[in-house]
């Protein structure tokens, strides 16, 4: 999957966040969006994601011919501190779920998720009955697990206590080459494997 965007801008208001924004995001790289708070990382990182128009600009998307924006959810893997989850389901009633619109990589299985991601003890748990932490935890390894193009992360380590950080720094060293990769970060434990950077001001 290839993103381009093209002369890219956000504005609120009458506030512009970014413009003239030219940027073309390959699979053989790994990016790194970097910015101050309040720079239009995570807004960025829904425009490139299709789920916000931006205010100027274009943006589009091709793997080996175009791919319409109504279709680019398919061809993803997005896990953000805003992302929601079905509370009311258990972990496994909710990976059962997910799988219904969207496949896991080929080696998934529910045993192997719940043990590697340490969720064993609470598979019958409610989710709203899981921590800030735990609940990242399970944003960030679905999106990890997730047969996808493309994988779009936000502040990926949010929430997370030290331990869960070391299980998921080497297995996002490890991502595919030709899986597209983009971080939006101030961390830099976060995109310490990217090559490439989009620096917003």
């Amino acid at each position: 999957m290839i993103i381009a965007l093209s002369n890219v801008g956000h504005r609120f208001g009458s506030n512009w966040i970014f413009k003239h924004i030219d940027q073309q995001f390959t699979p053989e790289n790994k990016y790194a969006i970097l910015g101050p708070n309040g720079s239009g990382k995570s807004t960025l990182l829904k425009i490139i994601s299709g789920a916000l128009t931006p205010s100027k600009g274009q943006v589009t998307f091709s793997n080996n011919e175009p791919v319409p924006t109504e279709d680019i959810f398919k061809s993803l893997a997005i896990a953000t501190p805003y992302t929601e989850l079905i509370e009311e389901y258990s972990i496994s009633e909710f990976l059962t779920f997910y799988q219904m619109f969207k496949p896991f990589n080929d080696t998934f299985s529910m045993s192997s998720f719940l043990d590697t991601y340490q969720f064993n003890h609470v598979q019958d748990t409610l989710i709203a009955q899981y921590s800030s932490g735990m609940k990242q935890r399970l944003k960030l390894a679905v999106a990890m697990e997730t047969k996808s193009d493309v994988l779009l992360l936000d502040e990926p380590f949010s929430n997370l206590d030290e331990q869960t950080v070391d299980l998921f720094g080497p297995k996002l060293e490890q991502i595919p080459s030709d899986r597209l990769v983009i971080i939006a970060s101030n961390n830099k434990s976060e995109y310490r494997f990217c090559n490439q950077s989009v620096q917003l001001s």
